[in-house]
């Protein structure tokens, strides 16, 4: 089984807004990989007291197996201070980060930049490097 991280903008939007790429990333993804979003247990953890702590833990636990590392920040509205985190954790322990993000996008910076292992223009082609690096036999289905 290999685990793909689904990582992008939480803050500032709706959950509908924060999960609906998710859901098709998902879908999207070959059997044998998994698709692991730091929402999947959003309505568990919003009566069970989570703090930050626990949130960063679990988004650190979560990138760390994870064989690579989706970010989408299309049309992001701010920076995300925790999907920079994420992918300065995967860069740090060789993790590739796949990334959608078009040109002049707000998290534009060179550090970041330098943590991309491919940029993709689209969320269809951040999937299909994805599933190339894991499998490259495989195919979406």
């Amino acid at each position: 089984m290999n685990y793909v991280y689904l990582s992008g903008p939480i803050g500032g939007l709706t959950l509908e807004e924060a999960t609906a790429w998710r859901y098709y990333v998902q879908e999207m993804l070959p059997s044998g990989i998994i698709a692991l979003s730091p929402l999947r247990s959003s309505k568990v953890l919003e009566h069970s007291g989570v703090d930050d702590k626990s949130i960063n833990r679990s988004d650190h636990f979560d990138t760390m197996r994870s064989s690579v590392v989706l970010v989408n920040l299309l049309k992001a509205k701010q920076v995300s201070i925790g999907t920079v985190g994420e992918m300065a954790w995967a860069w740090d322990h060789h993790i590739p980060v796949v990334c959608a993000m078009e040109k002049d996008n707000i998290h534009e910076h060179p550090m970041l930049n330098d943590w991309i292992t491919y940029r993709a223009a689209t969320l269809d082609e951040a999937i299909l490097l994805t599933v190339a690096i894991i499998n490259p036999n495989d195919y979406l289905k």
